[in-house]
């Protein structure tokens, strides 16, 4: 797109991110990820999802359209691992626990 710079009486061409370039470590946890992959990812049915979200105990889905939400991958993955990580200590203190 070519804009012309007033103080300078130039024309000048702005650059802007193409639609097609090759994704950044930034971009790729801007990833949004629609309720099928969400449900295939974490082991979720689709009640489950929109009950837990509704608790605050998932990620907010976020808004992509007039009728269409999705959620970003990056935050579906840490809640992923937070569930991960809280499983295994778990499972540690029920084996150390005296009896």
């Amino acid at each position: 797109m070519t804009v012309f710079d007033k103080v300078t009486g130039t024309a000048a061409t702005e650059k802007r991110p193409s639609m097609n370039a090759p994704a950044t470590a930034h971009s790729q946890n801007l990833h949004v990820l629609r309720l099928p992959q969400v449900c295939e990812l974490t082991g979720l049915c689709r009640s489950m999802v929109y009950q837990m979200e509704a608790e605050q105990r998932f990620p907010r889905r976020i808004k992509i359209g007039t009728r269409a939400v999705g959620w970003l991958e990056g935050e579906i993955l840490s809640w992923l691992s937070a569930r991960i990580e809280d499983s295994r200590r778990a499972n540690r203190d029920e084996k150390q626990a005296p009896r």
